[in-house]
């Protein structure tokens, strides 16, 4: 902290009441700047959450990791935030999900992400439907 005058003699000169008030000008402007990135973040944060929200209501489809970027980006449109990259979306989902989420990624291909469950459902299905074809035949 800045220390300023003569405690004894309660004598203040202007240059250093000057450089008290440019000290505590400063420590505003810092100030200042820690809430609004504490703003920012708790609206990145907020826009996270709603993708979050929107891959658990779709839980039972395949969800491309465009279309959710395309769904950030919207969300962002009117704010000085830009959506995750493809690397970082895939990162975050991994992340919050974990083992209960699966990234496709196939050379040439949109990834994909889906539930396990929804895979296993999938895959079962479609069995079902091999050997159902098999028997017609």
């Amino acid at each position: 902290m800045y220390k300023m005058g003569n405690f004894q003699s309660c004598r203040v000169s202007q240059l250093e009441l000057e450089k008290h008030v440019n000290y505590l000008k400063k420590q505003n402007e810092r100030l200042q700047d820690k809430l609004e990135k504490i703003e920012n973040n708790t609206e990145s944060i907020q826009i996270h959450k709603d993708l979050q929200s929107f891959i658990l209501k779709n839980d039972d489809e395949q969800i491309t990791i465009d279309h959710l970027i395309d769904l950030m980006e919207q969300k962002l449109a009117n704010t000085a935030h830009k959506a995750y990259g493809y690397t970082h979306m895939k990162k975050r989902l991994q992340e919050h999900f974990g083992e209960k989420i699966i990234l496709t990624e196939i050379n040439g291909k949109s990834n994909v992400a889906t539930f396990k469950t929804t895979a296993r459902a999938m895959l079962h299905e479609y069995y079902k439907q091999q050997q159902q074809g098999k028997k017609h035949n």
